[in-house]
C-alpha cells in the first residue's frame, strides 16, 4: 500500500474530522408552546418566558422535563438569564413602557435599581446575564441618555457603572450582555467618530476590543464571541467572530454571500452558536461552529425531524444546545438540544469502559504538543495503531476516539478530542494505522494523559494502556518595569520632559492593551501623592526574557508648582499594576 504524503494525509483526516462534525445527531427536546428562550445554566436548567395557561405574561424554569412557573413582576416579564442554583434574571414592565431588571432568587422576584436610583421611575433597564456566584450584568438608561452597562449582585441593591469609552460625549453609551464564571463581563461600548467597540469589565477596568464592534457571550476559559468590526470599504461582512487570546477568528458564513450571521453563545471549547439569514428576508436557521467548521444545527437532526431551529443562543460546557424554533403549526417554541452520550460531558461514557473488544489500540504517534498554556486551543494530529488480537477478520466501520485525561481512565471527567473511523477489513494479528485530527479546543488547566478507545460494531471497546502526556498551565501575566530620565532634568509648567520606562513579563501569556500611565511628583522621594498626569497607551509586552521599551513624553500641567521632584509612574494594564520611581530628581521652573 503507497504511503501518503503529508499533503494527502491532512486531507484525508479533515475529511474524516467534517464528516465526524456532520453526522453528530442531537437529542430535540421542545419545552413549551408560544415560549421563548432566554438562558441556559452550566447544568442544564433553562430561563424562559412567555404566556402562561393564565394568559399572563410569565417568565419560567424548565429542568429535566419539569417546568415551574415564576409567575409575573409587572405587566409582563422577559428572562435573559438562569444559573446553576436556577436564579434568573431579566426585565418586567412596572408601568407602561417602563421596564425595570430583576433577579429571582429564593422563591421570589427582587427589584435591581436603574443607574439612576430607585427614585428615577422614568428610567429603563434590563438584566442580561447571572453566573453562580451571583454576579448579575446588564443595562440601563442614565441621565445623560442613553444607556450604559452595570455589574451587580444578588442580595447587593446598587449596581456599579461599567463606565465608557468616551466619558466626554454628550450621551456616552455601553451595555454589559454577558458574565463568566470569574466575573469578566462583556459588551459594547460607543467609540467617538466610530460607531461601537466590543469591550470587557473587569475589577474596575474597561478595556476595548478593536476588532469588534460588539461582543455578545464569553466562556468560562475567556473565550469572547462578537460581531466583527467593520473595515475598509463597504460593504461590509455581517459576520461574528471569536477571539481567543489575540487570536481573533472570522467564523465566516453558511447562508448567501450577503448573508448576516451572529454568534450569541461559546463554552469552553471553542465551540459556537447563533444564527445565520437564509434570504433577503432576513430568516435565520441556528449553526454552531465547531472544529474550525460551520453547520447548520437543522443538518444534525434525526431524520424525520419536522421542528426548525431558527436562532441558537447558548451552549454549555456540556454541548447541550438553547435554541428557538418552531414545530409544525405550533409557533414559536424554546428547545433544548443534548449531543450524544452523557448529558454532562457529549460522548463519554459514564463509567469506565471494560476492554471487551478484539481491537486493541495504541498511540503511536502524535503532532500535537505535550506543553500548552490555558486558553490555546489544541491541535495536531494523533496516529492509533489498531490491531486484530483475535483470531477472525473483524469487517465495518470501526471507531477510534481519543480522551483527554486527567485521571487516567476514561471516564465522565474525561474530554473527547478527536475521532475517526476505520472501514477496513482487519485479519487477525494484522494492524492499521488511523490518524485523528485532534478538534479545536481548549482544555482547562492539569496534566491530562491522551489515550485511545476503539468501538467494534458490535459495540465492544477496548482503551490503550497509555498515551501521550499534555501538560497545561494555566495563563498568567507578571509584569514589573524601571525608569530612566527624565530629559530635560529642568523644565517649565506646560513643556515637556521624556522619561523612558523598561517593563519585562515574567509570565506565560503576552500583556496587551490598553494601558494607564499615571504620573506622580512628590517633591520628597519617600512621599506617595496623586497622579498629576495620566498618559493612556496600547501596550503589549510578551513573555520572556527580552523586555519592552516604552518612551513617554509628559507634559507638566500649567499649574504645577515650581520646585525639585521625584517622579514615578504607576503602570495599570488590566488587572496588573506596578509602580516604578525615576532615580533623578525633576527640576520645574
Amino acid at each position: 500500500m503507497p504511503k501518503l504524503s503529508r499533503n494527502r494525509t491532512s486531507v484525508a483526516v479533515e475529511a474524516l474530522e467534517r464528516r465526524r462534525l456532520l453526522s453528530t445527531t442531537y437529542t430535540v427536546i421542545p419545552i413549551g408552546v408560544d415560549i421563548s428562550p432566554g438562558g441556559l445554566s452550566s447544568n442544564g436548567i433553562v430561563a424562559l418566558y412567555g404566556q402562561s395557561p393564565q394568559g399572563t405574561s410569565d417568565a419560567f424554569v424548565w429542568h429535566d422535563g419539569t417546568m415551574m412557573d415564576l409567575g409575573t413582576d409587572g405587566n409582563y416579564t422577559t428572562a435573559g438569564g438562569v444559573n446553576s442554583s436556577g436564579d434568573v434574571v431579566g426585565e418586567a414592565e412596572v408601568s407602561s413602557g417602563i421596564d425595570h431588571a430583576f433577579y429571582y432568587a429564593s422563591g421570589q422576584y427582587h427589584a435591581i435599581p436603574p443607574l439612576g436610583g430607585p427614585n428615577v421611575p422614568s428610567y429603563t433597564s434590563f438584566a442580561t446575564g447571572i453566573n453562580d456566584s451571583g454576579i448579575i450584568v446588564g443595562s440601563s438608561s442614565v441621565a445623560t441618555g442613553g444607556s450604559q452597562g452595570y455589574v451587580t449582585s444578588i442580595g447587593n441593591g446598587t449596581p456599579t457603572n461599567i463606565g465608557t469609552l468616551d466619558p466626554n460625549a454628550v450621551a456616552p453609551v455601553s451595555e454589559a450582555d454577558a458574565v463568566n464564571a470569574g466575573g469578566t463581563v462583556v459588551g459594547a461600548a460607543s467609540v467617538a467618530n466610530a460607531g461601537e467597540q466590543a469591550v470587557s469589565y473587569l475589577n474596575g477596568v474597561l478595556t476595548p476590543y478593536s476588532s469588534m464592534s460588539g461582543a455578545s457571550a464569553i466562556s468560562d476559559n475567556g473565550i469572547i464571541v462578537g460581531a466583527l468590526a467593520a473595515s475598509g470599504p463597504p460593504p461590509y461582512p455581517h459576520h461574528a467572530v471569536e477571539v481567543v487570546g489575540s487570536t481573533v477568528t472570522d467564523l465566516g458564513s453558511l447562508g448567501p454571500s450577503d448573508s448576516e450571521i451572529g454568534g450569541y453563545g461559546v463554552n469552553n471549547s471553542g465551540d459556537v452558536v447563533g444564527s445565520y439569514t437564509i434570504d433577503a428576508f432576513l430568516d435565520t436557521r441556528a449553526f454552531i461552529y465547531t472544529g474550525g467548521k460551520l453547520a447548520d444545527l437543522n443538518t444534525l437532526l434525526p431524520a424525520g425531524t419536522t421542528e426548525t431551529l431558527t436562532k441558537a443562543i447558548a451552549i454549555n460546557n456540556a454541548g447541550e444546545i438553547l435554541c428557538a424554533g418552531t414545530a409544525d403549526s405550533n409557533g414559536a417554541i424554546a428547545f433544548l438540544l443534548k449531543p450524544p452520550g452523557d448529558v454532562n460531558n457529549p460522548d463519554v461514557p459514564s463509567t469506565t469502559p471494560t476492554n471487551t473488544s478484539p481491537l486493541t489500540p495504541t498511540v503511536i504517534r502524535s503532532t500535537a504538543p505535550t506543553a500548552l498554556v490555558g486558553g490555546t486551543k489544541l491541535r495536531g494530529v494523533v496516529t492509533v495503531n489498531v490491531t486484530n488480537s483475535s483470531i477472525a477478520t473483524v469487517k465495518g466501520a470501526n471507531t477510534v476516539r481519543l480522551y483527554a485525561t486527567s485521571d487516567g481512565t476514561i471516564d465522565s471527567a474525561s474530554v473527547l478530542i478527536g475521532m475517526a473511523k476505520s472501514i477496513v477489513p482487519l485479519k487477525p494479528g494484522k494492524s492499521t494505522p488511523v490518524p485523528i485530527l485532534v478538534k479545536s479546543l481548549i482544555l482547562p488547566p492539569a496534566t491530562y494523559t491522551i489515550l485511545a478507545q476503539a468501538t467494534d460494531l458490535a459495540g465492544d471497546v477496548a482503551v490503550s494502556a497509555t498515551g501521550p502526556t499534555l501538560t497545561v498551565t494555566a495563563p498568567f501575566v507578571s509584569l514589573s518595569g524601571s525608569l530612566s530620565g527624565p530629559t530635560p532634568s529642568s523644565v517649565a509648567p506646560g513643556r515637556i520632559f521624556v522619561v523612558t520606562m523598561t517593563a519585562a513579563n515574567a509570565g506565560n501569556v503576552a500583556a496587551s492593551g490598553s494601558v494607564s500611565f499615571a504620573v506622580s511628583l512628590p517633591s520628597d522621594p519617600q512621599t506617595v501623592t496623586a497622579p498629576a498626569i495620566t498618559i493612556i497607551r496600547s501596550v503589549t509586552v510578551p513573555p520572556g526574557s527580552k523586555p519592552v521599551v516604552i518612551r513617554l513624553l509628559v507634559k507638566v500641567p500649567s499649574s504645577q508648582s515650581a520646585g525639585v521632584f521625584y517622579p514615578y509612574i504607576t503602570f495599570t494594564q488590566r488587572n496588573t499594576t506596578f509602580t516604578a520611581s525615576l532615580n533623578a530628581a525633576l527640576t520645574i521652573t
